[in-house]
Protein backbone atom coordinates (compact mmCIF):
# COMPACT_ATOMS: atom_id res chain seq x y z
CA UNK A 1 0.00 0.00 0.00
CA UNK A 2 1.75 3.34 -1.18
CA UNK A 3 2.50 6.11 1.84
CA UNK A 4 -0.22 8.73 0.18
CA UNK A 5 -3.37 7.37 -0.39
CA UNK A 6 -5.37 10.44 -1.63
CA UNK A 7 -8.69 8.46 -1.72
CA UNK A 8 -8.88 5.65 0.76
CA UNK A 9 -6.48 7.16 3.76
CA UNK A 10 -5.39 10.91 3.29
CA UNK A 11 -1.85 11.50 5.12
CA UNK A 12 -3.41 14.95 5.88
CA UNK A 13 -6.00 13.79 7.81
CA UNK A 14 -4.73 11.03 10.25
CA UNK A 15 -2.99 11.54 13.39
CA UNK A 16 -1.51 8.83 14.53
CA UNK A 17 -4.00 5.67 14.29
CA UNK A 18 -6.88 7.96 14.33
CA UNK A 19 -8.45 9.66 11.38
CA UNK A 20 -10.01 12.30 11.14
CA UNK A 21 -12.84 11.25 9.63
CA UNK A 22 -13.26 8.65 12.92
CA UNK A 23 -13.15 11.26 14.97
CA UNK A 24 -16.15 13.88 13.22
CA UNK A 25 -18.57 10.09 13.62
CA UNK A 26 -17.27 9.75 17.57
CA UNK A 27 -18.37 13.82 18.16
CA UNK A 28 -21.31 14.62 15.90
CA UNK A 29 -22.66 10.87 15.87
CA UNK A 30 -24.29 8.66 13.20
CA UNK A 31 -26.86 10.78 11.88
CA UNK A 32 -24.72 14.22 11.58
CA UNK A 33 -21.82 12.16 9.90
CA UNK A 34 -24.38 10.84 7.46
CA UNK A 35 -25.39 14.24 6.77
CA UNK A 36 -21.97 15.30 6.47
CA UNK A 37 -20.49 12.44 3.94
CA UNK A 38 -23.47 13.15 1.74
CA UNK A 39 -22.43 16.72 1.31
CA UNK A 40 -19.04 16.12 0.90
CA UNK A 41 -19.84 13.42 -1.91
CA UNK A 42 -22.14 15.99 -3.52
CA UNK A 43 -19.35 18.65 -3.37
CA UNK A 44 -16.73 16.27 -5.39
CA UNK A 45 -19.27 15.47 -7.84
CA UNK A 46 -20.09 18.89 -8.27
CA UNK A 47 -16.39 19.53 -9.16
CA UNK A 48 -14.64 16.60 -10.59
CA UNK A 49 -14.57 18.09 -14.03
CA UNK A 50 -13.15 20.90 -13.06
CA UNK A 51 -10.53 19.94 -10.37
CA UNK A 52 -8.92 16.52 -9.77
CA UNK A 53 -11.13 14.57 -12.53
CA UNK A 54 -11.14 10.53 -11.67
CA UNK A 55 -9.76 11.41 -8.57
CA UNK A 56 -12.77 13.58 -7.49
CA UNK A 57 -15.36 10.91 -8.16
CA UNK A 58 -13.46 7.98 -6.43
CA UNK A 59 -13.60 10.17 -3.29
CA UNK A 60 -17.55 10.73 -4.13
CA UNK A 61 -17.87 7.12 -3.72
CA UNK A 62 -15.89 6.85 -0.85
CA UNK A 63 -18.15 9.45 0.95
CA UNK A 64 -21.50 7.47 -0.25
CA UNK A 65 -20.13 4.14 0.85
CA UNK A 66 -19.05 5.59 4.02
CA UNK A 67 -22.60 7.18 4.24
CA UNK A 68 -24.18 3.68 3.27
CA UNK A 69 -22.00 1.62 5.47
CA UNK A 70 -22.66 4.29 8.57
CA UNK A 71 -26.76 3.75 7.69
CA UNK A 72 -26.44 0.02 8.00
CA UNK A 73 -24.04 0.27 11.33
CA UNK A 74 -27.05 1.98 12.92
CA UNK A 75 -29.83 -0.31 11.37
CA UNK A 76 -28.21 -3.17 12.53
CA UNK A 77 -27.75 -1.81 16.03
CA UNK A 78 -31.13 -1.03 16.16
CA UNK A 79 -32.38 -3.92 15.10
CA UNK A 80 -29.82 -6.11 17.82
CA UNK A 81 -31.31 -3.13 20.29
CA UNK A 82 -34.73 -3.99 19.27
CA UNK A 83 -34.53 -7.92 19.36
CA UNK A 84 -32.54 -7.96 22.36
CA UNK A 85 -34.62 -5.64 24.62
CA UNK A 86 -36.35 -6.15 27.85
CA UNK A 87 -39.34 -8.52 27.71
CA UNK A 88 -42.28 -8.71 29.03
CA UNK A 89 -42.27 -11.80 32.08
Amino acid sequence: MPDHDPVDSPSHYTAGDLQCIDALLAAAGPEAHTDHCTQTAIAYLWRWRRKNGIEDLLKARWYITRAIDTQATMANNTHHTESNGPTDT
